[in-house]
């Protein structure tokens, strides 16, 4: 997770504008780092609202990865609201 939020960054400082696949692989490497922390929930949880926040307009891949990476840390609620989130968005 800490090398995908790095090239995350490197991209970004390069001047690459990020698009949904990237974020979309950044929220998809929390859930794959093995064990789950903090940190890996505020990294997805972030990356999420800040694509949103830059007007891309999340697709199945991308919910589907952030619902895995909460479900990797058992972070339920958290996974069901995205699953909401997800339905509302069509």
């Amino acid at each position: 997770m800490r090398d995908a939020e790095a090239a995350f960054e490197q991209m970004q400082t390069a001047g690459v504008k990020p698009n949904v696949v990237e974020y979309s692989s950044l929220i998809n490497a929390c859930g794959k780092g093995g064990q789950w922390r903090t940190e890996e929930e505020a990294v997805a949880s972030e990356a999420f609202k800040q694509m949103e926040a830059v007007g891309l307009k999340p697709g199945g891949v991308t919910y589907n990865c952030l619902i895995s990476a909460f479900s990797t840390g058992e972070q339920w609620q958290k996974a069901e609201e995205a699953f909401r989130k997800m339905r509302a968005a069509g």
